[in-house]
């Protein structure tokens, strides 16, 4: 079920124009600007656009508001600028970490994010 209301959140995204970070849309977008929605699967899904997945906070405000415990796991990203992309740096707060497993981030199989 969530892999549905992802995609379909994804499609709304990108037809309505509405862009993620510099103007680009992103087919998996994962936003956090409160610290209420940590701890989402992202997995088995295929995706393409300027960015494949895209996961993006306020760390401006905070260091910690950035989506954090998620798992993104098997998923097939293709024809992007950018993969994937991970607004939660390793070492940017003790814990949150983000785990990125079995994805094609970069065309080839087992690879993760670019960091930002």
């Amino acid at each position: 079920m969530l892999r549905t209301l992802l995609f379909i959140a994804a499609v709304a995204l990108s037809a309505s124009g509405i862009a993620a970070r510099g103007g680009r849309p992103a087919a998996i977008f994962l936003c956090e600007n409160s610290d209420l929605t940590n701890g989402v699967t992202i997995e088995d899904n295929a995706a393409s656009s300027y960015c494949g997945i895209l996961l993006i906070g306020a760390a401006r405000v905070r260091p910690y508001l950035v989506p954090r415990f998620n798992v993104l796991r098997g998923n097939n990203v293709y024809d992007s600028v950018v993969g994937c992309a991970d607004a939660f740096r390793p070492g940017q707060w003790p814990d949150g970490r983000n785990t990125w497993a079995g994805n094609k981030c970069a065309g080839q199989p087992n690879t993760g994010p670019a960091y930002f």
